[in-house]
């Protein structure tokens, strides 16, 4: 009896395996001079693994097929890519090690000048018994690029049954070598329930300057996350100057900035409170730099009356 219970389990699993194969398509990036790549996932063993195949752009396959997730790794599935100018790529998929369905995280590997480099690892979730699911990449003509992945933990809704809870949205970004710029950063405001679909990022674009997420909150409204480059996130210097009358004031210079792109800059005053208010109304930058004057008009404590001021700039889509 025990082992034809073993064996319902066993069957049960591969189903649940073959059904994710069925259900995720094909995914294809495509840089402006009509290359792409495409990668997919397929049985490979007793398990499953992570294909690429590289296409000009007349659409004829570039070389044999990839293996990408070659290696120990069993259960490889639904890879993301993204493609640069030069027709370097990013592969991030998630890896289920196997020993319980619910637990997962993400890997990723760089193919750079023709060459793949080492399989590196992005979550580090299965030890905490949570689980890691990749989201989406973006890459941008030069090669930078960066990788989004959910991590969550399981909510008995009745006995027996789970579904993902408390779902957190992470990022990292990434030089064109595969340095890291960042280290993982969570970017949702708060955790989401369960919403009935794994996909919560809609959409991912990125240019030199920023990463646009669009991922979908509790309410099922849309938001949108504009993140700088870590390489080019622009910095505050203040200079702080003395009037005769009504007293200090600062000038705030923000560089590098995008012209015609507009920003809200925040002040705070205590980082142990770490409230953070806004510096009037936002502002559009005519340049690459960008002047602000704090007067104190828009504070609740006058520069005169406050020891140290800290501010930080944002970028609003």
């Amino acid at each position: 009896m025990k082992t034809k219970f073993l064996a319902l389990c066993f069957l049960l699993a591969i189903l649940f395996l073959l059904s994710r194969v069925v259900a995720t398509p094909p995914q294809t990036a495509t840089n402006s001079k009509g290359e792409s790549v495409t990668v997919w996932y397929e049985q490979f063993g007793c398990g499953f693994a992570v294909f690429a195949q590289q296409y000009d752009k007349q659409g004829n396959p570039i070389g044999e097929k990839l293996w990408v997730s070659e290696g120990p790794l069993k259960y490889n599935m639904d890879p993301m890519v993204g493609i640069s100018d030069s027709r370097d790529f990013i592969v991030a998929w998630t890896n289920e090690p196997g020993v319980s369905f619910w637990v997962g995280d993400v890997y990723a590997r760089l193919y750079r000048e023709g060459e793949s480099g080492d399989i590196f690892r992005i979550s580090f979730t299965e030890e905490t018994g949570l689980r890691a699911e990749i989201e989406a990449v973006a890459m941008t003509s030069s090669g930078k690029f960066a990788i989004c992945w959910s991590e969550y933990g399981l909510m008995e809704v009745e006995p027996g049954y789970y579904n993902p809870s408390n779902i957190h949205l992470w990022a990292q970004q990434f030089a064109p070598d595969g340095q890291t710029l960042t280290s993982a950063y969570c970017f949702s405001d708060a955790p989401f329930e369960y919403m009935g679909k794994r996909l919560r990022i809609s959409e991912i674009s990125a240019t030199e300057q920023e990463i646009t997420v669009v991922y979908r909150d509790n309410d099922r409204q849309n938001v949108t996350v504009v993140e700088y480059w870590a390489d080019i996130k622009p910095q505050v210097q203040v200079q702080y100057q003395q009037e005769e009358n009504p007293g200090e004031y600062a000038i705030l210079t923000i560089s590098p900035a995008i012209a015609s792109k507009k920003y809200a800059v925040y002040y705070c005053d205590s980082l142990k409170d770490n409230y953070w208010s806004p510096l009037g109304k936002p502002v559009i930058a005519e340049s690459n730099s960008l002047t602000v004057i704090d007067n104190g008009s828009a504070a609740s404590c006058p520069l005169s009356q406050t020891k140290s001021r800290f501010y930080k700039v944002s970028l609003i889509p």
